[in-house]
């Protein structure tokens, strides 16, 4: 696997659209979580076929994978490398408003 360590990122979700992502029942039970996701880089820059590799808690796998289209990044990587056909591997983490600890 051509896994990308150093991406230049044009494009990331927003603070919006990641609590919007948030899933409904671990904001109701109080809780955060994570997940982890590994997807395939257009030429573009956009990321394609995500996978769940790890999620905390039943729906943040989920949530990771509805923001993945909001990520873009540079046809070439800090490195030089072009993108095209390599792979990302994006983990991300969502804490309750409460703070309470992640799951």
């Amino acid at each position: 696997v051509d896994l990308i360590t150093d991406p230049r990122w044009v494009a990331r979700p927003s603070g919006e659209s990641l609590a919007r992502a948030y899933p409904a029942k671990a904001l109701r039970d109080g809780f955060g979580g994570r997940g982890t996701i590994t997807c395939r880089v257009t030429a573009k820059g956009n990321l394609n076929a995500g996978v769940v590799d790890e999620a905390s808690s039943p729906g943040f796998g989920r949530a990771v994978l509805e923001v993945a289209h909001y990520f873009r990044m540079a046809p070439v990587t800090l490195g030089g490398k072009p993108v095209e056909g390599r792979t990302i591997r994006i983990p991300l983490i969502w804490r309750h408003p409460n703070d309470a600890p992640v799951r």
